[in-house]
């Protein structure tokens, strides 16, 4: 398996400059690639991490590795593109703690040209990459308000609740970006 970090400071350690003491962390994705080093980095700066994934067996090697460190971790089995499957999640994470930090990290890939790509494909891809995004910061935006969260860890999260002209055109926002990047990539 590949392992993966980032560094938290410049000499490449955690020295006590970026600590999450005490706080709850959701990271979707987080149980391989660039969630697995962000679940991993958050616990070592003493957050308690919660994996929302479809991977059991590399999430329980995840949560496993994190404890075995000294971490504090739960994965939680969710598919993102399913809006109960999450909501369900997250009243279970926030209706326990409260949620300071959400990490949006679960995705699909596909490699493939506009005139391979299949309408199944697409799909699948703006459930998870997109619909995915929203079905979270939805469950979780009232959960983060309550907690204090929500200006830093997540700017997506501090859009939805910076004023109410912004939170308004959320969806519209959201669908020229999509339009944008596939007629940018078409």
């Amino acid at each position: 398996m590949e392992a993966r970090g980032f560094t938290l400071n410049s000499n490449g350690t955690n020295s006590g400059i970026f600590r999450l003491d005490g706080k709850v962390a959701v990271v979707t994705g987080g149980a391989s690639g660039i969630g697995r080093a962000i679940a991993t980095s958050f616990a070592d700066a003493g957050a308690v991490v919660h994996i929302v994934e479809v991977d059991k067996t590399s999430a329980e090697q995840t949560v496993g590795e994190i404890q075995k460190r000294g971490g504090s971790a739960k994965w939680h089995l969710c598919d993102v593109s399913d809006q109960k499957q999450v909501k369900d999640i997250f009243c279970k994470i926030g209706g326990n703690q409260p949620i300071q930090i959400l990490v949006n990290n679960a995705g699909v890939a596909h490699v493939g040209r506009l005139e391979t790509t299949t309408d199944e494909d697409f799909e699948r891809i703006f459930r998870v990459n997109v619909k995915g995004v929203y079905n979270c910061m939805h469950a979780a935006v009232d959960y983060m308000k309550t907690a204090g969260g929500g200006r830093d860890p997540q700017s997506c999260i501090d859009r939805c609740h910076s004023g109410p002209r912004r939170s308004l055109r959320l969806l519209h926002e959201q669908g020229r970006g999509a339009y944008h990047d596939l007629f940018r990539c078409a």
